[in-house]
């Protein structure tokens, strides 16, 4: 039984309890999806999920049989012709999908890193999706149980309760984890920032996780750092393209509420930057950013193997709040002592220290399209099974001629 603990809880993830939230309640779930080739999804006449095909960009963004299509690059759906809609599925673009929450679910706070989870009432425990923590709701601690069999007398020891299958045999200690600063992914312990490393920290207490990010691989590769007003002049040429190829209009539907075009790429305030932003901003210091695709770090001695790999990026989604999102960044460090693997999150003042198993079950852990890896321009990605450069950028062809006007050069 502590074997299929471990299995499924892994390594650096933590325990932790969750409390039901009396002011949210589970809500229809917006899934967005961007495609660059034809969207391989069957709909029916109410345009409901009815076949995701295996591979595909479907498939990626997690939609499931169910879902409903609510708007199209930027256009609610109800007044689009189905021949119309089917068109436009047909050549790249953005889709907008919901899902409906069961009527059983209810929302629990983690008490750990207090985000909030949408899971069924029923649910005895459940995986934080922010900081991965294995999360007992405290109603279910609180109900009452079975005695345990006569006999059981070992201190100190979850008992054999059918409804807790995977805590048998767990052992509380006391190990002074209660007062260390624990990072909320459940990995690495705090420490300050080792010699030769460069750690920046958010500006001004606003929103700049992206630059951060950015910045604490590119200093410590020997690049310069990127400033602010140049993240925002990247995400304002991208707003631009954006308004372009959508004949000028300043607000469209994107995850089942209004935005402004400009807001899709950074927040209004300078905030959350978007993942074409980074990109770019690594493009023009000599670098390419991508997106590693699951099984490509599968062998523990996978993950810096490759030539000139400077860190891999890491995304926090918040599927409550998108402005939520956060970057943060996993690298190695080489020196006399030999390598050391590092957490830098902007949030933070301090660094995180990892083992290089930890690191390589850090990037593991998080959800499908979280992870990016970094490296020198001149770095084939054959070796972490990449896309090509084309595929990397992710723009799309129309968009690219947009942005070569405004005055990037051609990825």
């Amino acid at each position: 039984a502590l074997k299929a603990y471990n299995g499924d809880v892994g390594v650096g993830v933590s325990l932790a309890l969750a409390f039901l939230s009396q002011t949210n309640k589970p809500a229809s779930t917006v899934i967005p999806v961007s495609f660059h080739q034809e969207l391989e999804v069957s709909l029916d006449d109410d345009l409901y999920v009815v076949e995701v095909p295996p591979g595909g960009a479907a498939e990626m963004a997690g939609l499931e049989k169910g879902d409903q299509l609510t708007a199209l690059n930027g256009e609610d759906v109800a007044g689009l012709p189905l021949a119309t809609l089917r068109a436009q599925l047909a050549s790249a673009g953005r889709a907008s999908f919901r899902r409906a929450e069961a009527a059983e679910n209810c929302v629990l706070a983690c008490g750990r890193c207090k985000t909030l989870n949408s899971v069924a009432t029923a649910s005895r425990y459940f995986r934080c999706h922010s900081c991965r923590a294995l999360a007992m709701p405290w109603a279910c601690l609180m109900r009452r149980y079975p005695d345990p069999p006569s006999g059981c007398c070992a201190p100190r020891k979850v008992a054999d309760i059918q409804s807790l299958q995977l805590l048998h045999d767990v052992s509380w200690e006391e190990c002074g984890l209660e007062s260390a600063t624990m990072h909320p992914t459940g990995f690495g312990r705090a420490a300050e920032a080792p010699a030769g490393c460069q750690h920046h920290q958010q500006l001004g207490g606003s929103a700049t996780c992206g630059i951060a990010a950015v910045n604490n691989l590119l200093t410590n590769a020997n690049a310069p750092a990127i400033t602010s007003e140049r993240m925002v002049a990247i995400s304002s040429k991208l707003g631009e393209a954006e308004s372009a190829i959508r004949e000028g209009a300043e607000s469209v539907q994107e995850f089942g509420e209004e935005q402004c075009v400009a807001d899709l790429y950074v927040t209004e305030n300078g905030g959350h930057f978007d993942v074409q932003t980074l990109q770019i901003a690594f493009e023009e210091a000599g670098f390419n950013m991508w997106y590693v695709p699951d099984g490509a770090l599968q062998k523990p001695g996978s993950l810096f193997t490759q030539a000139n790999l400077i860190g891999y990026v890491c995304h926090r989604r918040d599927p409550m709040n998108p402005r939520q999102d956060h970057w943060f960044i996993v690298r190695r460090q080489n020196s006399e002592k030999g390598p050391s693997y590092l957490l830098q999150d902007s949030l933070y003042d301090i660094v995180f220290m990892l083992t290089e198993l930890e690191a390589h079950q850090l990037c593991l852990s998080l959800p499908r399209g979280a992870l990016f890896a970094v490296a020198q321009q001149s770095t084939p990605e054959v070796a972490l099974g990449g896309a090509s450069r084309e595929e990397r950028v992710r723009i799309d062809p129309c968009c690219k001629k947009f942005l070569t006007q405004l005055g990037f050069t051609s990825p």
